[in-house]
């Protein structure tokens, strides 16, 4: 029989900002849409609902029009401190 697998990475950023406009970033669609993405990708779609259970969508473009979709779950938030979440493609 076998067993199911779950796959996880934890990444940690020193980041010289303070919490609450690092959360912010992450948290608020028109802040993400600034940085959201590789270099040269723009963010043309950024629905957030930042809070335990909830869900983002975006939509990364490249320069020729190509585009990723990515979407996941909030599993962990704690205003201006932190945010935790799922990733798929």
């Amino acid at each position: 029989m076998a067993s199911e697998q779950v796959l996880g990475l934890d990444i940690t950023r020193v980041v010289k900002a303070k919490p609450g406009a690092v959360y912010d970033a992450f948290t608020r669609p028109d802040d993400m849409k600034k940085w959201w993405g590789p270099e040269g990708m723009t963010c043309p779609r950024c629905e957030v609902d930042a809070r335990p259970g909830g869900a983002y969508a975006t939509i990364m473009e490249a320069p020729d029009g190509t585009q990723r979709h990515v979407r996941g779950t909030f599993t962990d938030v704690e205003p201006g401190r932190k945010v935790a979440y799922t990733w798929a493609w």
